[in-house]
């Protein structure tokens, strides 16, 4: 391959890939060097989709792409790992100085993420009699190809957490960035900016940085380069790659609609490739929560005499996990005492039985009464929670309800009442959560869902539990409820936030189905409980 065929014909002809109309566009364009302004008819206007009104790419700006992408439109096979195996096999290595071995790495927000990416590589390298005589080396996370002349270039995986400093002194012949837009350091810090500044001066001529992503935020590297970069490119070349632009095929319409009527706004991010609305910000501040870890807590913390204990949850069986946070609470100080997390496997869904039981046993351990939840599950929650002789009491429900639990917990984090574990999964999930507001003065509250587990589980379940360590009062109130006085509080806010919707509702079978479980009405047996409190 001394005169190697463009990147088109290259994955077309020597890989036998059928690239999609706007698939070719964007490789012709953003790694053939083929000008916008030279493409004709369709391919011209699926140009100007991707990459805004744009005849001509200053050559300055094609050192480094970034496109911002709809999940399953081909992205980490075709735009990274296609394009780094080419990188790898072509790029000129006249530069580097005898002995030295030149690089292709694959970052990713984690290593199976970045394998992934590999595998993708590996696979399509042996396909391709030539291309897997070249291979001289081959582990989970790397792949050594001999280029003529006995030059070697090595494919490795870094996770987002090493991206920085593993490249010190590296020569690369390219470099992707995949899903950079979740790229977090070891303390799930963002550092997607401190990896971009160690890897793409380390390009050496003729090689390529990609920057790959579906979008979070309208914050970070990949916002703020496709932000001054798409329609006037200057220090890159920004795309904008739906899913179904890239993949427009009926099911994949389908799909992408289902979850639209499903989730819009997930929708809306994941294959519609938008960053979050403006006005959108994290809603917890960072600094309130760093003064708030403390690490010499170790998990479980028993309870001391004395101490108010609340417990909140938050079930998924199936695509999220189940999760519970313990908080005690001693005077005005609340400390989160125990955190467990049992996450579902593909396939193997959780069992509520065996979820509750094990969240049982932490409620004892800690000598609750009682947890708080949404809605969801509710019927089976309550019946395996009363095998277990524990109550089940709702959370306040709807948008107002989420707003409402949200706005008290980070009102007490605010104010330094909150003592939290060094417990990596919920750190990120606090640290994650969005606020934006929404038409007539509101605000939504929203996690990302991540691909490798986990949709704000962990703090959904904290926040219900600090909620009830107020009883529903104002954060100021200082005095400790004993659990009995929680339990109460607990239910009277359930009692009042529903009683007008039953009343709405009262022929629907859940009433009846309750009347004939309680042998009358349910609310007024729920009256009659509190009555009876001490």
């Amino acid at each position: 391959m001394s005169r190697p065929l463009p990147f088109v014909p290259f994955v077309e002809q020597v890989l036998g890939v059928k690239l999609t109309p706007a698939q070719r566009v964007l490789c012709l364009v953003a790694y053939d060097g083929k000008e916008p302004g030279e493409l004709q008819g369709e391919e011209r206007e699926v140009a100007r989709q991707l990459f805004g009104d744009v005849d001509r790419i200053p050559p300055e700006a094609r050192h480094v792409v970034v496109v911002v992408a709809g999940a399953r439109g081909g992205k980490s096979y075709i735009l990274c790992a296609l394009r780094l195996l080419y990188l790898a096999l072509t790029a000129p290595l006249d530069t580097l100085a005898p002995g030295e071995l030149a690089a292709a790495l694959i970052i990713a927000p984690d290593m199976r993420l970045a394998r992934q990416t590999l595998r993708y590589i590996v696979g399509a390298a042996k396909r391709v009699k030539e291309i897997a005589s070249r291979i001289a080396g081959e582990s989970s996370e790397t792949l050594t190809l001999r280029r003529e002349g006995g030059r070697a270039v090595s494919i490795e995986c870094l996770p987002a957490t090493r991206g920085g400093s593993a490249v010190r002194g590296r020569s690369l012949v390219g470099a992707v960035l995949d899903e950079c837009a979740f790229f977090r350091d070891e303390s799930f810090v963002v550092n997607d900016a401190e990896v971009f500044k160690a890897v793409a001066p380390r390009i050496m001529p003729g090689g390529q940085l990609v920057i790959s992503s579906t979008p979070w935020a309208e914050t970070g590297l990949l916002f703020d380069l496709f932000r001054a970069n798409h329609g006037q490119p200057g220090t890159c070349l920004a795309a904008h790659a739906p899913t179904t632009l890239l993949r427009p095929d009926a099911r994949t319409r389908s799909m992408v609609e289902r979850e639209r009527e499903r989730d819009p706004d997930n929708a809306a991010r994941e294959f519609d490739a938008q960053f979050m609305a403006a006005g959108a910000g994290l809603f917890f501040d960072g600094n309130a929560i760093e003064a708030a870890v403390d690490k010499s807590i170790a998990l479980p913390v028993p309870p001391k005499p004395g101490t108010m204990v609340t417990c909140g949850a938050d079930f998924g069986f199936r695509n999220d996990s189940s999760a519970l946070v313990v908080v005690h609470r001693s005077g005005v100080e609340s400390t989160v005492a125990d955190v467990l997390e049992l996450r579902p496997e593909k396939g193997a869904p959780l069992k509520p039985s065996e979820t509750i039981a094990t969240f049982a046993e932490a409620l004892k351990r800690h000598g609750a009464s009682y947890l708080t939840s949404d809605g969801h599950y509710r019927q089976a929650i309550e019946e395996h929670l009363a095998e277990h002789a524990f109550s089940f009491i709702p959370a306040p429900d709807g948008v107002t309800g989420k707003v409402q639990t949200y706005t008290k917990a980070r009102a007490l984090l605010h104010e330094g009442r909150v003592k939290l574990p060094n417990h990596p999964r919920l750190l990120r999930q606090i640290r994650e959560v969005i606020s934006r507001p929404t038409p007539g003065g509101g605000l939504s509250i929203s996690s990302p869902r991540w691909r490798t587990g986990g949709h704000g589980d962990l703090v959904s379940a904290l926040v219900l539990a600090l909620h009830d360590q107020y009883g529903g009062t104002e954060v100021q109130d200082t005095r400790v409820l004993s659990p009995a006085e929680a339990e109460a509080a607990a239910i009277r806010r359930y009692t009042a936030a529903h009683y007008e919707q039953y009343e709405c509702d009262r022929q629907d079978a859940q009433r009846r189905e309750l009347e004939e479980m309680y042998g009358g009405d349910y609310y007024e047996m729920i009256a009659d409980r509190i009555a009876r409190l001490p």
